[in-house]
């Protein structure tokens, strides 16, 4: 009988440390699961970062951008103006065959220079 006893009671301990074996390599792979979330939340986020810092840098490079376009259209936009003031001023001191004359020639020379004008409007940068 006490044999019986101490075989059920080692049958107990032996169940008893099956169920601990088979517990803790539950809780170890919950614990890689979590730790492998980790890093790739960790990974993701740096990689967020990353992308905003890009982000960020390349906003400010545009506003830069348009800042230099704005200047250069203000420098046209009085460039323009300007020309049609000078215009104006020719206009009223000479004839009307000089108005054409001059009228053809203007047309012939910014056609004639059309592409010169385009290559230094997007050479400058």
């Amino acid at each position: 009988m006490k044999n019986d006893d101490l075989l059920r009671d080692l049958k107990d301990i032996d169940r008893l440390a099956r169920k601990v074996q088979a517990d803790k390599q539950y809780t170890v792979e919950a614990a890689d699961r979590e730790l492998t979330e980790a890093k790739v939340s960790c990974f993701l986020l740096k990689l967020f970062h990353l992308f905003s810092f890009q982000l960020q840098m390349e906003i400010e490079h545009n506003h830069r951008e348009m800042q230099t376009l704005d200047a250069k259209l203000s420098l046209l936009t009085n460039v323009c103006s300007d020309l049609n003031s000078i215009d104006f001023e020719i206009r009223l001191r000479t004839s009307e065959r000089e108005n054409k004359t001059k009228n053809k020639y203007i047309h012939y020379f910014f056609e004639s220079n059309k592409r010169r004008f385009l290559w230094i409007q997007f050479s400058i940068h």
